[in-house]
This record gives C-alpha cells, structure tokens and sequence, in this order.
C-alpha cells in the first residue's frame, strides 16, 4: 500500500498542477463561539515556481506573510499589523534551502503544500507509510464501501524521530480508485501522556477526472480537559484552471525592487498588485502552519534537551 499511496500522490500532483488553489475559510473556539476569524490562502503556481499569500487579522491588526520561488532566486516577505510588506528572507537559486522553503527543488511546491496527502501538523502521509524519518507501526487495515465508494481506513502509529517525547496515532481513510488521497483523519496527538485529538472531514469534487478538496471540517479538542477551548474550522476551496507567467512570483510583483541583474520580460500583472493594494486578504495557508508547527517543535524539542 505505500508503494501504491506514494505513487498515485506523484500522479496526483502532476494532474493537478494545471490548476490554481484557493481556500476560504472561518476558525473559531468553542469558548467566543460568536467570534469568528475569517481566512483566505491564495496559491499561484507554474511548474517548480510559485508563490503563497498569507495573512491574518482584519484591517489594522492585519499581518503576513509571502513565499514565492521563481527560477532566479526565492524570497519571503513579512508584514505586520498592516504595515507595509517587507523583504525578510532572499536566496538565489543553488543555495541551501532554509526552513521557510520546505519544498523549494520539488517539481510543483505549490501543488504539493496543498494536496490532500498531509496528516496532522505537517506530516506527509507517503513519508510516514514508508517510514522516512519515522519508527511506524502500521495497526488493522479496513475495507468498506461508503457513498457508494471504496475507503480503506488504516491505524497508525508513529513518532519523529526529531521529536521523540511526541506520539501520534489514529486512523487514516484514503480512497483507492481517486489517488488514494485522504479522504479524513482521526488523530492523537501525545506529549507527556497528554492527547490532543483532531478530526478532519472532508468533502471532494471531481474535475478533468482528478478529486479536488471541495470542503475541510477540522475539530481539535482536548478528551483529557474537559474545561478547554476546542478549536474548529471549515475551509472551502475553489480551483481555477490557468497559466500564470513567472513574473507573478516575483518581488517586482510586490513593489520591491529585483536584485542586480534580474529582469522580467513582462510587464507584472493587476492580479498580485490587486494582492498588495487592498489589503483585505486574511489567511492559514497549510504550507505555513506546516512551517510554524515544526518550529515550535524544534524549538520546544530544544528546550527538553
């Protein structure tokens, strides 16, 4: 099964990578139910170069964050209680990759970051099925037909080997005959005895014959405190079928000025300054959760050291 699941996700990600990803969603706690936090990723990408917007808050507690990797250089921009974008990070193409670009040297970053391939905090499911990095225990295996679709449903157990005080395990249901994309998860997350338990739902849409996240239900609850907050959250995508020219993924597309040397034949399109100029754009991207989990981790790893 994990030759075939990291097979079909490579598949996957070539199928996909002809469309553009967008993600509106809302987050709220169980505890200011009234108090939601409105979210939009907006992903652009062509081949191995691409960009994502985050941004968080509204109007003037609004902060973000950029990446955008085209076939010069990669960059990362910041910006912070609505202030103005700034220049955090620049790596010209052959440098070692910082954590802030994961995927940077991967055929398609863009389509990779969002495919429905990922677990919990960022774990990529092939990796763990083959045990990249992981000591695995893979539990019972299950068959069953639901919607008139097959689901095989797999538990699991696993801990990082960069992480070793934290424990995960759950239950995984993949659909075989669609990519054996993730169709929703069950997961615990352990630290000290102490679960975290996520539930994921999800919801597709066929087109041009690949399935397409048409909808994320996310749960987060503490079974063991019964007095804290649970976290939910709903995301609805939207996939756009287009083309976009390198020079979207640009600084010169931001109102930076390019490094020595670099020049874009085209002129930068209305699409990323409409980005910059309104400034209404709130967001969780999946690749930069990815990111802040891992730096958590890494740093809290530290500290127990």
């Amino acid at each position: 099964m994990a030759a075939a699941v990291t097979e079909k996700s490579r598949e996957y990600i070539a199928a996909a990578s002809r469309y553009q990803p967008e993600e509106r969603g809302e987050t709220w706690i169980s505890s200011a139910p009234g108090e939601k936090s409105p979210s939009l990723v907006r992903g652009r990408h062509r081949g191995s170069s691409g960009l994502m917007v985050v941004t968080s808050g509204v109007g003037k507690d609004e902060d973000g964050r950029v990446t955008g990797i085209n076939s010069k250089y990669s960059f990362e921009l910041k910006r912070s209680a609505g202030r103005p974008w700034v220049l955090a990070d620049y790596q010209p193409v052959g440098a070692e990759p910082k954590e802030v670009f994961p995927l940077l040297g991967t055929a398609d970053p863009i389509t990779r970051g969002i495919a429905p391939y990922w677990l919990e905090e960022g774990y990529w499911l092939p990796d763990v099925l083959n045990g990249n990095g992981k000591s695995v225990q893979i539990g019972r295996i299950s068959r069953e037909v639901r919607d008139g679709a097959a689901v095989v449903r797999v538990a699991y157990e696993f801990v990082d080997r960069n992480s070793p005080s934290i424990t995960f395990k759950g239950r995984v249901d993949l659909l075989p005959d669609r990519f054996w994309v993730v169709a929703g998860w069950e997961s615990e997350r352990i630290l000290n005895g102490v679960p975290r338990r996520t539930v994921l739902e999800r919801e597709f849409v066929d087109q041009d014959g690949v399935p397409f996240v048409r909808r994320d239900r996310r749960l987060v609850t503490a079974p063991h405190r019964p007095d804290a907050a649970s976290r939910e959250s709903v995301a609805v995508y939207h996939w756009s079928k287009d083309q976009p020219d390198e020079s979207e993924f640009s600084l010169t597309a931001f109102g930076f000025p390019e490094p020595e040397g670099v020049a874009w034949e085209k002129r930068t399109p209305n699409y990323v300054w409409a980005l910059t100029a309104t400034g209404v754009f709130v967001a969780l991207a999946a690749v930069f959760r990815v990111l802040m989990v891992r730096r958590a981790r890494t740093s809290g790893a530290a500290r127990h050291s």
